[in-house]
């Protein structure tokens, strides 16, 4: 929890999956934690702490989805 909390307080309700997948120390939590705090520094970190997605909230939601999808495949 202490590597995402910020995440949790930060990004919107619609990245919560994501983040709680992410929690999880395996290939694919490992993959969604790095996107999700790139998808935090250019949201947030480079707004003084406040959301703003210039409006690509569906191009990152879609890039985690991807991981999510690729990684479940690779580990069958």
């Amino acid at each position: 929890m202490r590597n995402v909390f910020v995440l949790y307080v930060k990004l919107p309700e619609s990245y919560k999956e994501y983040i709680q997948r992410s929690e999880k120390q395996d290939m694919t939590g490992k993959k969604l934690r790095t996107k999700l705090l790139k998808v935090y520094d250019n949201t947030v970190w480079t707004n003084d702490g406040w959301y703003k997605d210039d409006g690509n909230h569906e191009q990152y939601i879609d890039e985690l989805e991807n991981i999510l999808n690729s990684t479940v495949v690779e580990e069958i």
